[in-house]
């Protein structure tokens, strides 16, 4: 089928690995979990690739490569699928995703089912543009924090990255380059959490409307 693979700026993945025009490549393991040699990472949406790079290959954005490619899935999370054998066809133009849209795509995936009352009235304020305060970003992080510490749920710790990646975007432009790195994390670990406590649930969709929205 066909997946999409994301590189440096050389082509280069995992372990110095080469990447090319119809470069093949096999994991040299033998088991069946992902994040080993067992397998060869992939994503089956260019979107995915772009939107969780900060947690998967960690590339620069503006200098990562972005690969169509061709293998068969025999492994699969939230947010990537592994392949025994993947071929990379071509490189293509990268989706762009913008620091906003990163943190509304966290915002979306963890109110699906994080219902905690001061999260949700900030998260409105903060989806309606009322309110995109840095202060209102940290009291909403603390409280998730507090939620995170008393039940340890999967679903806190997310609200807690969502709010901490708008905090961090919303701060001084100075350190805008670092706060964007750290922002872009938070808002994929946060929407990954999310997934991944709900197996129902389609992280693409949320991107797709987030980024199809008119008013972005």
């Amino acid at each position: 089928m066909k997946l999409y693979k994301i590189t440096d700026k050389d082509g280069k993945s995992y372990n110095e690995t080469q990447w090319g025009e119809n470069v093949t490549h096999k994991a040299i393991g033998r088991g069946k979990k992902l994040c080993t040699k067992d397998f060869i990472h992939a994503y089956t949406d260019p979107y995915l690739a772009v939107f969780f790079n900060p947690i998967g290959g960690n590339y620069n954005d503006k200098t990562m490569l972005l690969w169509e490619a061709r293998g068969r899935v025999l492994a699969k999370e939230v947010d990537k699928v592994g392949c025994k054998q993947l071929t990379t066809i071509k490189q293509i133009s990268k989706p762009q995703i913008s620091m906003e849209q990163r943190v509304e795509i966290a915002i979306r995936c963890v109110v699906q089912f994080y219902k905690e009352p001061s999260f949700i009235q900030w998260a409105n304020k903060w989806l309606n543009n009322v309110d995109r305060t840095e202060d209102a970003a940290r009291a909403a992080e603390a409280a998730a924090w507090a939620a995170a510490r008393a039940a340890a749920r999967a679903a806190a710790r997310a609200a807690e990255a969502a709010a901490w990646a708008a905090a961090r975007a919303a701060e001084d432009a100075a350190r805008a380059a670092e706060d964007a790195a750290w922002a872009a994390e938070a808002a994929a670990w946060a929407a990954e959490a999310v997934a991944r406590a709900v197996k129902s649930f389609n992280i693409t969709e949320v991107i797709m409307e987030v980024l199809d929205n008119e008013n972005h």
